[in-house]
């Protein structure tokens, strides 16, 4: 709208406040506006638009609100707090059940991934170090072949991932790897018999 379409809306407000106070006032405005001048009227703002027309579709603007209301409380209630299922990952690291903690990792990546999507990419996800603990754990008991299987899990849920910690991880879990296969070579060698 140009400034003759806000002169008139001014003029035939409903709002007695909103209108011109004066005859003298819009003509003052018309006289500015046909003169090529900057007219004296302000132009109505976002709240005010808004405020107009929230009252017009009064009925929308309440379902949409109780729509939006409903659907917040919906998640808050059905998504677990992150803090509750660090606490059961925690206790599941600590007792050795490997396996229950990989699902609630699983569930903690979901959850943050949800929450932190800005940061996802930098991030190394709680299943990749639970896969890594497994790794380590089946390290120290000599397991190499189940050790560098799990590290090769960790490799796979970081392979899209970038940062400097992400790079370190991914250098020590190749390091471990080389370990595995070297030990697993040594194994292969020490079985051999050398006498014909």
């Amino acid at each position: 709208r140009g400034d003759l379409g806000w002169i008139v809306m001014k003029a035939l407000e409903r709002d007695r406040i909103n209108r011109y106070a004066t005859a003298l006032e819009f003509g003052s405005d018309l006289d500015r506006f046909v003169s090529g001048k900057p007219v004296n009227l302000r132009r109505p703002s976002q709240l005010c638009r808004l405020k107009r027309i929230a009252t017009m579709h009064r009925v929308w603007v309440a379902l949409i609100a109780v729509f939006l209301l409903t659907s917040t409380a919906w998640v808050l209630t059905r998504v677990p707090s992150l803090q509750s299922l660090e606490k059961e990952y925690a206790a599941a690291i600590a007792s050795g059940d490997f396996a229950l903690a990989l699902t609630i990792a699983k569930r903690m990546d979901n959850v943050e991934s949800r929450s932190d999507a800005s940061l996802r990419s930098m991030r190394i996800p709680i299943s990749a170090q639970t896969y890594d603990k497994m790794g380590d754990t089946a390290l120290e008991q000599l397991k190499f072949v189940e050790a560098k299987k799990n590290y090769a899990e960790v490799l796979d849920f970081i392979k899209t991932r970038e940062g400097l910690k992400v790079d370190l991880k991914r250098q020590g879990v190749r390091a471990k790897m080389n370990l595995c296969d070297v030990a697993l070579l040594d194994e292969e060698l020490s079985n051999v018999s050398l006498t014909p």
